[in-house]
């Protein structure tokens, strides 16, 4: 996982709201997909403040199978580190807890192409596994409508196939999904670009 850095106008902080993360104690999530600890450390056990103490630094994290990518953070939990999805906690902070056999869904929800890293809540709500996946197609058939490389991005994308750095890495520096690279990994498009 790399580090993740996101910027934030001051507009936007200064309106930024903050709720508790239920299933995390001593945690809240924000309207701008940030987590907070509360947690105050002195001796003994830690206690928790009214208000965030530090930021948890995000880190992206990209499926080596898939190349989707998402937003994780650690957060320390009886005594131990544990990862979780920042979309996960930003929803059920701002939606609720996950109803049983949900997924978690990210936006838009309009038929264009899909954010995974815009966590905020206005791009969150809740859907069954078929809705999820009904509307990743769609996200993915939008993108590849969208979008079109010029015969010197192709040239950069062989050079980076040729290197052996995998499809979803080359997809991720491109803006692009997996696939429109491994077409063009296998000769499907693009053949008249020398």
């Amino acid at each position: 996982m790399a580090k993740y850095i996101e910027t934030f106008t001051e507009e936007e902080l200064a309106s930024e709201v903050w709720r508790w993360i239920p299933s995390c104690p001593g945690y809240a999530a924000s309207s701008l997909a940030r987590i907070g600890s509360c947690l105050v450390l002195g001796r003994g056990k830690p206690s928790i403040a009214g208000q965030v103490q530090r930021i948890i630094s995000p880190s992206l994290f990209v499926h080596s199978k898939t190349g989707h990518r998402d937003i994780r953070v650690s957060l320390g939990m009886d005594g131990k580190s544990v990862t979780k999805c920042r979309s996960h906690l930003v929803a059920e902070a701002f939606l609720g807890p996950r109803p049983a056999g949900l997924d978690v869904m990210h936006g838009p929800f309009d038929g264009t192409q899909e954010d995974s890293i815009n966590d905020r809540p206005e791009n969150l709500r809740y859907g069954t596994r078929s809705e999820n996946l009904k509307m990743s197609i769609a996200h993915k058939n939008a993108a590849r409508k969208k979008h079109f490389f010029t015969d010197d991005q192709v040239r950069q994308i062989r050079q980076l196939i040729s290197q052996g750095i995998p499809d979803c890495r080359i997809a991720e520096q491109f803006n692009a999904i997996n696939s429109m690279i491994r077409q063009i990994r296998v000769g499907l498009t693009y053949t008249d670009v020398v």
